[in-house]
């Protein structure tokens, strides 16, 4: 377990606690200097002549002398100075933007190329309401080396229209020590809790996101807990939750894309890593607790977890809805919904699973998952993929066709090659059958259906070739990972 929390000079407010391995933050505001994560910072004090605000309560935009923002009529001051954004900003107290129209910091000609740092301060109330405008968020667009870091955003309410996201709409560059509350609407796509799309190399770490997230859009609807969108580049997200609600309100559409971390990967290579998501999912179609779609380049998922409820409309599943590259050390113990008309392809861990995707190391072990066609405890459907140390302990998994298992509710094949199955079980106490359509050829060597008391004995011969420095073995309980 691992906490995350924030102190004011009046009162400790517990903001955050989740299980994250290999992750220690401590997060302390105080009224002098600030320490985040042991990283410790003094400033100058926001006096009451600093509190003017033409345009910055001082310094000279250098990392040794940083623009000091103290005021939200300074903060909206930085969108209107663009020969600054490419300087080093360091917030001075907690600022409240009730009664400013924030106009984003940074525009696709000239992006915020500067630094941020939000010193453990809160921007509050940041709020905004227009369904007609796009690229909106605290920042409109931040390129590398762009930094944004050490800030809390408290109470935003923003509606509008595509590429939202409360504190960037558009990013690329580096973002940490961020925790973000409130709501957003959209009524176009590409909407996230955090950053609305992600368009080259990024690296977001220790980012904690908790808004209430509704879409109004069909066609073009995509949505995630933290990011919406993810075109291009190197990106790597980790140490990072999102703890929300998030509602596809113009149901069914099967075109809207949801994730409780990312909505939709179209290109790059994505690592989403010690992530976790919770909270709801409602009614999004290729969705999943973490990620959502994998549309192109290439998604990794590693040492995560979700206990999300998700109700889907269709190829989803509790940790990705479909596609994905390689997802390894991924546990997942909320409910799998299918609902309306398209409910198929839907799966404890992943909803379509294709084309030489390994997933290892991971288990499902939650209520149920319950579906149509093409339910499975794990995988919905699966096609052509290699899993490795994998079990599925499903409560329940329901659906109307036979193409329902514990393991995989269907498993196609390709020209003359099938899936690889190694050491991966299904808790036949639950369900008899592990495979829905059959197994096809040799496609399930190195699967079967073992007792709920056989899965959990230790030592046991089942368990043969699975890593004990990955896996936590106690007679007596399923294995679970480290």
């Amino acid at each position: 377990m691992r906490d995350i929390f924030t102190k004011s000079t009046i009162t400790l407010l517990f903001i955050k606690l989740f299980r994250l391995s290999s992750f220690v933050a401590l997060l302390f505001i105080c009224g002098c200097g600030r320490i985040w994560g042991g990283i410790a910072w003094v400033t100058p004090a926001c006096s009451e002549a600093a509190l003017v605000n033409s345009p910055y309560a001082g310094g000279l935009g250098s990392s040794a002398s940083p623009y000091l923002i103290c005021t939200g009529t300074q903060f909206n001051n930085i969108s209107t100075n663009p020969q600054d954004w490419g300087s080093i900003f360091n917030q001075g107290v907690n600022i409240d933007l009730t009664g400013i129209t924030i106009t984003p910091i940074g525009t696709a000609g000239t992006n915020f190329t500067g630094t941020y740092n939000g010193q453990g301060f809160t921007i509050s109330n940041f709020s905004y309401n227009n369904t007609a405008t796009n690229n909106y968020g605290l920042f409109g667009y931040v390129s590398s080396p762009g930094t944004i870091s050490n800030i809390v955003i408290a109470s935003a309410n923003i509606t509008a229209q595509t590429n939202l996201g409360i504190l960037a709409a558009n990013f690329n560059g580096s973002m940490n020590n961020v925790i973000v509350a409130g709501s957003l609407v959209s009524y176009g796509g590409n909407a996230g809790g955090v950053i609305g799309q992600i368009t080259g190399n990024s690296t977001l770490t220790n980012v904690i996101s908790t808004p209430s997230i509704n879409q109004h859009d069909c066609f073009e609807g995509v949505f995630g807990g933290i990011v919406g969108y993810i075109t291009s580049g190197a990106v790597t997200i980790s140490q990072s939750s999102y703890s929300g609600q998030m509602m596809n309100v113009v149901a069914p559409c099967n075109t809207n894309s949801m994730g409780g971390i990312v909505g939709r990967v179209n290109g790059g290579t994505v690592t989403v890593s010690y992530a976790k998501s919770s909270g709801t999912l409602n009614l999004g179609y290729q969705s999943g607790g973490l990620v959502g779609m994998c549309a192109g380049g290439t998604t990794s998922i590693v040492h995560s977890s979700s206990s999300a409820t998700l109700f889907t409309l269709g190829q989803g599943g509790g940790a990705a809805g479909y596609g994905c590259g390689f997802i390894d050390r991924v546990f997942v113990t909320g409910t799998v919904t299918g609902v309306g008309a398209t409910q198929a392809q839907i799966g404890g861990i992943i909803g379509w699973l294709q084309n030489n995707i390994a997933l290892q190391n991971s288990y499902y072990l939650g209520p149920g998952v319950t579906g149509m066609d093409q339910i499975g405890g794990i995988v919905g459907l699966g096609n052509v993929n290699v899993y490795t140390n994998v079990y599925g302990a499903a409560a329940s998994v329901t659906g109307i066709t036979a193409n329902v298992g514990g393991f995989s509710g269907f498993e196609g094949q390709g020209a003359g090659t099938f899936s690889v199955f190694t050491a991966s079980y299904w808790d036949t106490d639950f369900i008899a059958t592990g495979v829905g359509n059959g197994c096809i050829g040799v496609n399930c060597a190195g699967f079967s259906g073992q007792s709920t008391a056989q899965l959990q004995t230790y030592p046991n011969a089942i368990f043969l070739g699975w890593n004990t420095s990955i896996w936590n073995f106690i007679n007596g309980f399923y294995p679970v990972l480290f």
